[in-house]
């Protein structure tokens, strides 16, 4: 995804202003900063110009560090990346959840499938997000 201007918690392509991006958008960024463990600060909004998806990347803090027998595991503090295959779904359904690190351990449970050159794919619910999000959006 290509990024763009400021660094207000809503950040998109060059070709839109901050007063274009869609309240539904200012919502989900609003929900996200207040989350337990985010990182306000790093909460930014993303548009792909090529490809027209968009994401909410964001730090949030761990509850435990999580270390394999090889020392690898979550970090104390993990980028992550709400992920919608466009603008118009965000805040009408739940988002991929990727790693926005690219050294994220591929091996630990709870990932689903993806190409190896894509994001780590994080697991939240058996059942998919949409149900969860459907009646809690981004607090579930």
């Amino acid at each position: 995804m290509t990024d763009a201007a400021a660094n207000t918690g809503q950040q998109q392509s060059m070709d839109t202003s901050l007063s274009d991006i869609p309240m539904a958008v200012v919502r989900e960024c609003a929900r996200i900063k207040a989350s337990d463990g985010v990182v306000e600060s790093s909460v930014v909004f993303n548009v792909g110009k090529a490809c027209g998806a968009a994401g909410i990347s964001f730090i949030i803090e761990t509850e435990t560090l999580v270390l394999e027998s090889d020392g690898n595991g979550l970090l104390d503090e993990e980028p992550l990346l709400f992920r919608w295959n466009s603008v118009g779904e965000i805040g009408r359904s739940a988002p991929s959840v990727r790693s926005a690190r690219g050294d994220f351990p591929r091996y630990m449970g709870h990932l689903n499938p993806v190409h190896e050159d894509m994001p780590a794919s994080l697991c939240l619910a058996r059942v998919g997000l949409q149900p969860i999000y459907d009646r809690w959006a981004l607090r579930g």
